[in-house]
């Protein structure tokens, strides 16, 4: 799982994701040790008490549609009118295999599945709005989930240019 490299000075380190900013930049933690195994010990418990963390997430036991509506009650106030309704409309008709789920039972793959599902149906203007939401939603309740989902690719428009006899026809 861990790779341990040797340095110049003669210790292993071993690099383990530690967060993605959002630039999208990759920050590692490192660890040093005289042998590999002692780096790649060390890795894994930080690893372990990461995900300790991970799982003391007071949300991490409500489902997906209560975040839902919890994100929506929270923003009613901020927020317009007609974007609420749009919000309402998501929850009740988008993302409807995974609003039971826990939080804590999402990963990567089940959100990719339930997009890529979306995408089979629906245009791409939608399922990137969808998907905007759920990871708002996301964001809010389960910040430690940060999924990096493809997206179906937008739709370039086709525009038509009237010839001048088409012009002079109306």
């Amino acid at each position: 799982m861990y790779s341990a490299h040797k340095l110049p000075s003669g210790n292993y380190r071993v690099r383990v994701l530690n967060y993605v900013d959002i630039n999208n930049k990759r920050h590692f933690k490192s660890f040093t040790a005289p042998t590999p195994q002692e780096a790649e010990d060390k890795a894994k418990e930080f690893e372990i008490n990461n995900e300790k963390k991970i799982n003391n997430n007071p949300y991490s036991e409500l489902t997906l549609k209560e975040a839902y509506q919890r994100y929506i009650n929270c923003k009613s106030s901020i927020l317009s009118p007609s974007t609420i309704v749009g919000y309402k409309r998501y929850l009740k008709n988008y993302f409807q295999d995974i609003m039971p789920l826990p939080l804590k039972c999402l990963n990567q793959e089940i959100i990719q599945i339930a997009v890529n599902e979306m995408s089979a149906n629906h245009s791409p203007k939608l399922v990137r709005n969808a998907y905007s939401l759920l990871s708002s939603v996301l964001s809010m309740y389960y910040p430690s989930l940060k999924p990096n989902i493809r997206l179906p690719q937008k739709i370039s428009p086709e525009y038509v240019i009237p010839t001048t006899a088409d012009i002079k026809r109306y």
